[in-house]
């Protein structure tokens, strides 16, 4: 009697065991999901609000490819175009364009609610940014000009993803970008090394489809 209990215990066991891995695997590594049902294109436009106080704020245009390795993780290409005016004392220097190339790290949790999937998730990026300066008509008279290098860039936010559909969202993002950006600032036959703060965050939306 003893021997047949413990052996129908350790069969119930077993298949406990065996179910709930199988229903882990579903939901946590998409062993339902091909692999091109993983892949994400986004485009993303949003107000880049600097955080040197005298910069008037700008915008951005952007694009994201991302690729679900599981259900709740997924790993990220970004890039895009970014232009800001750039004030020093309340006098307007020139204009910076950027362009920002990063590598993300995207961490979701999807929730579903009816017809509809609502997907809040928190991203790090890092990657570089590349970045031109463009005088205003006053200090470029004067024969001033800066020249920009390229900088590290670091990116956190979050935002949510609504579906519409199964593979149509749309998107809310807010972000912080941290860049110092080393110039060299010429004027009147001399070079001053200097540094422009390129903080900002960007808020903003777009739409994401999923293939």
């Amino acid at each position: 009697m003893t021997k047949k209990f413990l052996l129908v215990l350790m069969l119930i066991s077993v298949a406990v065991f065996y179910l709930a891995n199988d229903v882990f695997a579903q939901d946590i590594f998409l062993t339902d999901v091909s692999l091109g049902e993983r892949i994400n294109l986004g485009l993303n436009c949003s107000v880049v609000l600097p955080t040197e106080d005298e910069s008037d704020a700008g915008i951005y245009v952007g694009g994201l490819l991302s690729y679900d390795i599981l259900k709740y993780l997924a790993v990220g290409i970004e890039s895009g175009y970014v232009r800001y005016d750039y004030a020093y004392q309340s006098i307007k220097i020139g204009t910076l364009n950027g362009c920002p190339l990063l590598g993300d790290v995207i961490l979701k949790a999807p929730v579903e609610m009816g017809e509809f999937t609502l997907t809040p998730y928190g991203v790090v990026g890092t990657g570089v940014l590349f970045s031109s300066f463009d005088e205003s008509s006053i200090f470029e008279a004067l024969g001033y000009t800066v020249d920009t290098e390229t900088a590290f860039l670091m990116k956190f936010g979050g935002g949510i993803d609504f579906y519409v559909t199964d593979n149509i969202a749309l998107n809310f993002e807010g972000s912080y970008y941290l860049a110092d950006i080393d110039i060299k600032e010429q004027l009147l036959g001399q070079t001053y090394p200097s540094t422009i703060d390129a903080d900002a965050w960007f808020i903003g939306g777009g739409a994401k489809i999923r293939f």
